[in-house]
């Protein structure tokens, strides 16, 4: 009995140390922390008509946080992402920036989804001196609307992405070119900047305004037709509607060449309205390199699907000089805002 005992006890200890090796060796490989976090505000769409925009732009984030928190963090605290619904309007968008600041005290937002048109929560992190960093909203809108010191995007100039559309139109035929857009801000910024940039050319251009959320498009397609225009740039707040739009446009025998910004990329379009929106024309940013080839192949790796919008890589850019600024040392919102200035 008492060989018995020593035996188990003998064991016992082989088997202690056993696991004293394996804590040790799993420690020396974890990231290191010192503890504390950097928490990250994200306020994207989840439900609703910008829900594939926030959704990638989630990911996208998502994406490189968790890149930099399995090197170990940053200066050793690893980020904490804190992700709030906007729910694709303006009172979800400011619940969602009141609850990370008010409740979560965050320095830093990456978002809003839309920051543009939803922009009901610009004056509350104003005010707070807590920085917006979003990655799908225009600043032409943004600085027109406010004057706002805390409201970065990483967007691109919208000048640019219209310069190319209306080179596009003379490029091909020319003509007149049909306006329409309701009247949400980022879509009658566009349009009104178009407009401008269309009248320094030879193009003959007409706004036709319709009410947000149109579904029926019929009356103001047969006054473009009285106007005889041989383009249309439209632009609405959600992109599923150019559906009903280019149906509705087929079914009344009109061959009119449409087209719109990058903000047309949607794959409710091409899911429900496929054998309709073929010949719908948008721009799209340069999408080649090394670079940008390896972010495709990691977002597809980690979420088995490709990105659906271009918004994924103004978000992983977005989240990129958040880390970058960090790095720099700073914490406060004063701070960041600095930095990234």
């Amino acid at each position: 009995l008492t060989m018995v005992k020593q035996k188990n006890k003998f064991r016992f200890f082989i088997w202690l140390g056993v696991l004293i090796l394996i804590v040790l060796g799993a420690y020396a490989f974890w990231p290191k922390s010192s503890g504390k976090v950097i928490k990250i505000g994200v306020a994207v769409a989840q439900p609703g008509l910008a829900d594939e925009w926030g959704q990638g732009e989630l990911r996208a984030i998502r994406l490189l946080v968790d890149k930099i928190n399995d090197g170990g963090g940053v200066g050793g605290q690893l980020l904490e992402l804190i992700a709030e619904d906007t729910k694709s309007d303006n009172v979800g968008t400011v619940n969602a920036i009141q609850k990370l600041i008010n409740i979560d005290k965050v320095q830093i937002i990456l978002g809003p989804t839309w920051g543009d048109s939803f922009g009901g929560g610009n004056p509350v992190a104003e005010q707070a001196k807590v920085v917006l960093l979003s990655p799908s909203a225009s600043l032409e809108v943004a600085e027109e609307t406010e004057n706002l010191k805390y409201f970065f995007s990483a967007w691109w100039s919208q000048a640019d992405e219209l310069d190319a559309l209306i080179r596009f139109v003379l490029n091909n035929e020319g003509g007149k070119v049909a306006v329409v857009h309701d009247p949400d801000a980022w879509t009658t910024k566009m349009s009104g900047l178009f407009i401008d940039m269309a009248k320094e050319t030879d193009l003959q251009v007409k706004e036709f305004e319709v009410v947000l959320g149109e579904q029926n498009f019929r009356t103001t397609l047969a006054k473009i037709k009285n106007f005889g225009a041989s383009w249309i740039f439209v632009m609405l707040q959600d992109p599923a509607q150019l559906g009903p739009f280019m149906k509705q446009l087929k079914e009344m025998g009109l061959a009119i060449r449409v087209f719109s910004t990058a903000s047309t990329q949607n794959e409710k379009i091409l899911k429900d309205f496929s054998s309709v929106v073929e010949g719908l024309i948008y721009s799209y940013p340069a999408t080649s390199g090394e670079a940008y080839d390896s972010l495709v192949q990691e977002y597809l790796d980690k979420y088995g699907s490709l990105p659906s919008t271009p918004v994924f890589v103004n978000a992983y850019n977005a989240a990129l000089a958040v880390v970058e600024v960090l790095k720099q040392g700073a914490r406060t919102g004063e701070e960041i805002r600095s930095a990234l200035t």
